[in-house]
């Protein structure tokens, strides 16, 4: 996947999509949800940008 810009952007189609399948199935595994999240990209619906992170309680910022 290639890098598009600093923060993913789900369009509100992509957003439906998932929170539907969060709704219809309920929890799901990272897993999961990154397969539905690469169908969503190679349509074209999501932009993907990865950002390298600090492991560990505080690698979010804090």
């Amino acid at each position: 996947m290639a890098v598009a810009n600093s923060k993913p952007e789900l369009s509100a189609c992509a957003r439906d999509r998932v929170l539907f399948l969060l709704q219809r199935e309920g929890c799901q595994a990272a897993a999961r949800l990154a397969q539905q999240l690469a169908a969503l990209n190679a349509e074209g619906l999501l932009e993907f940008s990865a950002e390298p992170r600090k492991i560990g309680r505080h690698g979010a910022g804090g």
